[in-house]
């Protein structure tokens, strides 16, 4: 789950397009905010295919999907929050959850009765020390970066919220997994960069940095875990991106009920029964459309990418609010920042082309290896 999974400079850029819209009275101005916003999409979407048309349509689909309705997740959310006066991100969350469990147990249920496939049940191995620990890191992430941001200002949570790769690589390392080394310079250049591309002044507090810390940690062990069901040799443990989402849900909406429960209480259900209920639930709607294919789409660029790959990819949404801010609040935007920016999708682009050849590498190998398999066994016979 990553709609709420601390997107500080998303949120920056929607305090820009408020600020925007309350000060701008000239007309066709905020037209001209439009298609400079668009063209920003327009940008990403060329570098996206640039650096990773090498995986195919599907593959590039599926990050585009993830990084636009990322940024348009953030615009939907503020509104019902802002807009509708609705300011209860825990049971926003819940519903979302819910949402995602009755698309992906719809799908699973769909498979089973026109015999495309039966439907996978996690064994309780699996659902107590994967799945839960997901949802358990999840909630804690997500409360840890909300409350690092009370010691530590967004430049400085957005540098150590770049450092997410190098957790993933950590732990695959203390795990026993190997990591080809050939990957290692590529993520630190796009860690590089995303840390370039952090303006303003850095706020520090020793306890903000350890908060903020754990937060990106818990993120990424979540990433790892995620990568581990849908990568499993095993095809009886190995679940599918809507699979995984789908059993992700009943652990993830047990611990935001308790969490939302015990923090917002029955409010958000009285205000949804007063009079503009009706106008609140429509706006919360197009929230949980969004997170669906948010969260399905993560989990397909996590299952294509790898967990550090996918983490790469989303520092493409940067452009977004470099330009955002630069049109709407009249922020320059620093030779620096451009520069960081630059470097991110350079590293990126290597990280996949390496990647890429070393997973093509092992696949012909091991095609390899089973043509000798057969051979031998036909020469047997």
């Amino acid at each position: 789950m990553e709609h709420f999974d601390g997107n500080v400079a998303a949120m920056n850029f929607l305090d820009a397009l408020d600020t925007a819209a309350r000060h701008t009275d000239e007309p066709g101005v905020m037209d001209a905010l439009k298609y400079v916003y668009a063209g920003s999409f327009v940008l990403v979407a060329v570098l996206v295919i640039g650096v990773f048309a090498n995986r195919g349509f599907t593959v590039v689909g599926g990050i585009l999907a993830y990084l636009f309705s990322l940024s348009t997740m953030t615009l939907t959310v503020k509104s019902v929050f802002v807009s509708q006066k609705f300011n209860f991100p825990k049971f926003v969350t819940l519903l979302h959850f819910l949402c995602c469990a009755f698309l992906c147990f719809g799908i699973m249920m769909y498979r089973q009765i026109s015999g495309h496939k039966r439907m996978p049940v996690p064994s309780m191995k699996q659902m107590c020390t994967m799945i839960a620990p997901i949802a358990v890191s999840f909630a804690a992430s997500v409360g840890a970066s909300n409350i690092g941001l009370v010691y530590c200002n967004a430049s400085f949570v957005e540098m150590i919220g770049a450092t997410s790769p190098l957790w993933v690589i950590c732990i695959n390392l203390v795990e026993g997994h190997a990591f080809d080394m050939r990957l290692l310079w590529p993520v630190l250049v796009v860690i590089v960069g995303a840390c370039m591309c952090a303006g303003g002044e850095l706020k520090f507090t020793w306890l903000g940095f350890l908060i903020i810390m754990a937060s990106t940690f818990l993120r990424s062990f979540k990433s790892n875990l995620q990568q581990k069901l849908m990568g499993s040799q095993n095809s009886e443990d190995k679940l599918e991106p809507v699979e995984l989402l789908g059993w992700m849900t009943p652990p993830c909406l047990l611990t935001m009920a308790i969490w939302g429960g015990l923090t917002e209480g029955f409010e958000p259900i009285v205000q949804l029964a007063s009079g503009n209920g009706l106008e609140i639930s429509m706006a919360i709607g197009l929230t949980c459309v969004n997170a669906c294919v948010l969260n399905v789409a993560n989990n397909y660029v996590i299952r294509d990418l790898g967990a550090v790959g996918a983490m790469l990819a989303g520092q493409f949404k940067t452009v977004l609010v470099l330009m955002g801010a630069s049109v709407m609040l009249g922020e320059i935007i620093q030779t620096q920042q451009i520069v960081g920016y630059v470097v991110t999708v350079v590293g990126a682009y290597f990280y996949n082309s390496i990647e890429k050849g070393i997973r093509d590498a092992k696949t012909k190998d091991l095609k390899e290896d089973l043509e000798d398999v057969q051979e031998k066994a036909s020469l047997v016979k």
